[in-house]
Order: structure tokens, then C-alpha cells, then sequence
């Protein structure tokens, strides 16, 4: 999907041979597809602390940026309601015989600002149709210097006292895991139309990926405000069709 400019036409020559809708991480060697403290005051989307560790549908506008340049012009206009940006490092586990891989489910560790807050999350069969992605989400904070732990020792992760892990372990008969390595991301969070809209800078070993993402439980209607600012400052962007995981296994941008 080539990049949309200010006056609603496309941009650039580059094209996605994904389709309209498509699960998150599709052509993978295997199928696949955070919140601030103190808690938001705005309005969080469905996976607020309050609702952990309860499983619930995660619904996120994606949009994808094309250069360094359109990221930083976003920033620029979001100015007055930047809130706070967050140092990630994303982490990924599979079962030693690709227990989680083959169900389409991804388990990550991520750790905010080196070692100030470490959070577990198990995600489900995303689906991302038309720049919105949904897919069931799991995920509570764990201690960061345990965590760290995991890294040299995944099993360790299994250990973690999270009804969700006993879960996993059972329900996809997980007993060992393997760590697939990870990624590192600067997230900047702001303030817009109520709800917190996250802008990524996203480096992984082949380059680097921007995107705009934005948690909401009403996409259809908070999507179109968001494009229309990002065509009224004339900055091209197109919908995402892959998640940060799916460029991470499949080693692409795209």
C-alpha cells in the first residue's frame, strides 16, 4: 500500500503484497500474526491496569510512517500534549518445539527504561484489517531484575507466579521454553482526542520501522480524525499490515 499525503493521494512508489486484511506475521517460517506510571488519566482503551491480568481484546489503530522525518514531524505537532517517552526492550519466548509459534501465539517481556518496570504479556491470533489490528491480549507486571533472569534462563519464565503462565503451560502443553530474541523501541507517548496515541521508533538489526499507534475501543470513529490530522499537516503515512513481531521474525520492514 504506497504512503498518503496531505491531499488524500498516494505517495511514493512502494507497495505491500499483503492483502486488505490478513493475520499478523502471515509468511513467517511460522504463522502468526503498556501503560504509564502513575496509572493514564485519560482514557485507557481495554487492557488498563485495572483490567489485568483478565484476558481481554486488544483493538489498536496501526498506522505506518515512512521515514525518520514523518515521525518527527508527528512529534512536532503532538508537542503541547507529550507526555512522556519510554526507553522499551522487547524480548520473545516459544515453547522448545514451537508450541506457541504453531497456535499463532506470541509471549514477550518487555522492560521500560532498562530496569525501571518489566511486564509479561501473551497475545492471540492479531488480525490487522484496514490499519486496525485486534487480538486477544494478557499481560501483568513481574519483577524487572527477576526478569532479566529469563533471559539467560526462559524456564524461569514459567515459574513466575501469573495465572496466565499456569494457563499457557497447560493449554498448549508448554514445558520447556527457548528464547527467539528481541528488539528495542522508543516509544513516545501524548495526550490526543482522550485516549493515548503511542509514536514508535522501532530498531531492529535491518533498519528501522515508525508507526503510530493508538489503543481505542472506538476505531472506526477515532481512525478518520487521525488521518485527517496527519493529511492536514501533510505527512505521509499508510496503514499497517504487520505487527513489530512479524518484522522481527520475518526479518523485513514491511
Amino acid at each position: 500500500m504506497p504512503y498518503h499525503g496531505a491531499d488524500g493521494g498516494q505517495r511514493g512508489a512502494r507497495s505491500d503484497k499483503s492483502g486488505k486484511a490478513e493475520s499478523a506475521g502471515q509468511g513467517a517460517s511460522t504463522t502468526f500474526q503498556a501503560t504509564s506510571e502513575p496509572p493514564w488519566t485519560v482514557r485507557e482503551a481495554h487492557n488498563s491496569p485495572e483490567d489485568r491480568p483478565r484476558e481481554v481484546m486488544e483493538v489498536e489503530i496501526k498506522l505506518r510512517l515512512p521515514s525518520k522525518e514523518a515521525h518527527d514531524e508527528v512529534a512536532k505537532q503532538l508537542k503541547d500534549s507529550f507526555r512522556e517517552t519510554h526507553q522499551q526492550e522487547n524480548f520473545f519466548f516459544d515453547g522448545t518445539n514451537g508450541e506457541l509459534s504453531s497456535q499463532r501465539v506470541v509471549l514477550r517481556c518487555r522492560f521500560y527504561n532498562h530496569d525501571k518496570r518489566a511486564i509479561v504479556t501473551l497475545k492471540g491470533g492479531q488480525v490487522i484489517t484496514d490499519g486496525v489490528g485486534r487480538g486477544s491480549e494478557v499481560e501483568d507486571d513481574v519483577d524487572p531484575v527477576a526478569a532479566r533472569e529469563f533471559l539467560k534462563n526462559p524456564d524461569k519464565l514459567l515459574q513466575v507466579d501469573l495465572p496466565f503462565i499456569k494457563e499457557l503451560q497447560k493449554k498448549y502443553n508448554v514445558s520447556h521454553l527457548k528464547s527467539l530474541g528481541g528488539f528495542k523501541n522508543v516509544r513516545s507517548d501524548f495526550d490526543w482526542e482522550g485516549f493515548k496515541l503511542e509514536l514508535d521508533e522501532t530498531k531492529f538489526d535491518w533498519g528501522t520501522v515508525y508507526e503510530i499507534e493508538v489503543e481505542t475501543p472506538e476505531p472506526d470513529q477515532l481512525k478518520p480524525k487521525l488521518e485527517l490530522l496527519l493529511r492536514s499537516r501533510d505527512i505521509p503515512y499508510k496503514y499497517n499490515t504487520t505487527t513489530k513481531f512479524a518484522n522481527f521474525i520475518n526479518r523485513k520492514l514491511d
